[in-house]
């Protein structure tokens, strides 16, 4: 990612805080089953959020910036 890419995405005016499995698995170009295998093995962010899998975006953008995944 670059430096402009670094701020928070947005949906209809309101800062997005999660990521779909699926959306952060194609932002990094990977599938969407290694990401899931990733984030159960502690190597990708995300956390269930009302039982399904959210990445906050905010630790992806500094995942994919080459910092630790929280």
């Amino acid at each position: 990612m670059h430096a402009q890419d670094s701020a928070l995405p947005t949906s209809g005016g309101v800062e997005r805080l999660f990521y779909t499995l699926k959306e952060a698995a194609a932002l990094l170009q990977i599938s969407p089953e290694t990401y899931y295998r990733g984030v159960r093995e502690g190597r990708f962010p995300g956390r269930k959020v009302g039982g399904q899998w959210r990445v906050p975006c905010a630790a992806l953008h500094r995942y994919a910036e080459g910092e630790v995944a929280s």
